[in-house]
C-alpha cells in the first residue's frame, strides 16, 4: 500500500469520528501502524494541512481535509494536482512554440519593413500627383 492510499484511509477514519491518538494512524487491515512509519505518515498529513492536533492530544481533520474528501478524497486530490501539473507544462511548452513563431514573424516584419515604407511613400507620391492632375482636369472645364 502506498503513502497516498494510506493518506486516503486515514482521513476517511478521521472523517467518520474515529478517536484515534496522536501517532495511532492505521493501515488498511485497520492494524496501527509502526512508530517509524505512523510517524512518517503523520508528518505528512500535518505537512499537508490535512490533519491537527487537540488540546487532548487527538488526532483532528482540518478544514482543507473536509474540503478534500468533499472533492472525491486525497486520491482524486493527488490525481487532480497531477493533472494541473501536466497541463501546466503543456500549456508552457505551447506558450514557448507561440514566442517562437511571434519572434521569427517579427523579424521578418522588420526585414520587409524598409521595403513597404518606399512603396509607402512612392504610392503617396503617386496619389498626389493623381490629385493634383484631376484638379487641374476640373479647372480646364
Amino acid at each position: 500500500m502506498n503513502v497516498n492510499e494510506l493518506i486516503e484511509f486515514n482521513i476517511n477514519l478521521l472523517k467518520d469520528g474515529l478517536d484515534i491518538r496522536a501517532l495511532e494512524l492505521r493501515n488498511v487491515d485497520n492494524k496501527i501502524l509502526e512508530d517509524e512509519k505512523s510517524l512518517a505518515l503523520f508528518k505528512r498529513l500535518s505537512s499537508e494541512s490535512l490533519i491537527f492536533t487537540d488540546q487532548f492530544n487527538r488526532i483532528q481533520l482540518s478544514t482543507r481535509g473536509y474540503e478534500i474528501l468533499s472533492n472525491g478524497g486525497w486520491l482524486k486530490y493527488v490525481e487532480d494536482e497531477n493533472n494541473k501539473i501536466d497541463f501546466l507544462k503543456k500549456k508552457e511548452i505551447v506558450d514557448f512554440e507561440k514566442s517562437k513563431v511571434d519572434l521569427e514573424l517579427a523579424k521578418k516584419v522588420l526585414k520587409e519593413y524598409p521595403y513597404t515604407k518606399w512603396f509607402a511613400r512612392i504610392g503617396f507620391a503617386i496619389a498626389i500627383i493623381l490629385a493634383v492632375l484631376e484638379i487641374i482636369r476640373w479647372k480646364d472645364k
